[in-house]
């Protein structure tokens, strides 16, 4: 009954997020585990293409694909995910990313950055590859880079809002205290509705 009970708290709190009643339990790291931050300082968020300087110069897919990291300076919103396989409330998390990602990728100018806490190369990519995820991850090898020292904490799932020069909009997890991701999606929905409400105007000006 034990071994049954993790996934059926997986379920529940899925149904709970998909719907807005709940958000998703969060997993507290242990000091040693992959998400710590590395000596090395993140570099301030001083010009538009500073998420590339913080991404690195490649990023990868499902398939283990390269993408040339530079596309992002263009992007107007980029989500940062921390999150892993092992991770449940990150697994009840994740197919409402997919989701919203995948409902709205035709009606902004985002993307999603994943970076992974799991324990392989092998373990991220089936994560990637199980949930369908649409989006870009940061190389296995670069997951203690700028991108965690800058945006990373010791709770996952953690989902932050950034504009393409690194500030932060809006984050899952801030001085101390998790939120929860949800809404995070919730605040950059307002912002993609606020977004086509103004190109709607501007377009009826004669």
């Amino acid at each position: 009954m034990g071994q049954r009970i993790g996934p059926i708290i997986g379920v529940v709190a899925l149904v709970l997020v998909a719907y807005g009643i709940a958000q998703p339990p969060a997993v507290t790291l242990p000091t040693d585990e992959i998400l710590h931050t590395s000596k090395q300082p993140a570099p301030a968020a001083t010009n538009a293409h500073n998420i590339v300087q913080l991404a690195g110069p490649k990023l990868v897919k499902a398939d283990g694909a390269e993408v040339d990291s530079s596309y992002l300076a263009k992007k107007d919103y980029i989500l940062v995910y921390f999150s892993a396989h092992w991770c449940q409330p990150c697994r009840a998390f994740t197919p409402v990313l997919v989701k919203f990602y995948n409902d709205y990728a035709d009606q902004g100018n985002f993307e999603v950055v994943f970076v992974s806490a799991d324990q392989s190369q092998r373990d991220m990519f089936n994560y990637m590859t199980s949930e369908k995820m649409p989006w870009v991850a940061e190389p296995f090898s670069k997951r203690y880079g700028p991108l965690t020292d800058k945006y990373g904490a010791r709770v996952i799932p953690n989902l932050v809002l950034i504009q393409p020069d690194g500030k932060v909009l809006s984050a899952s997890f801030a001085n101390g205290q998790s939120a929860g991701p949800s809404h995070v999606l919730v605040d950059l929905q307002q912002r993609l509705a606020q977004q086509k409400a103004q190109k709607a105007t501007a377009a009826a000006k004669p």
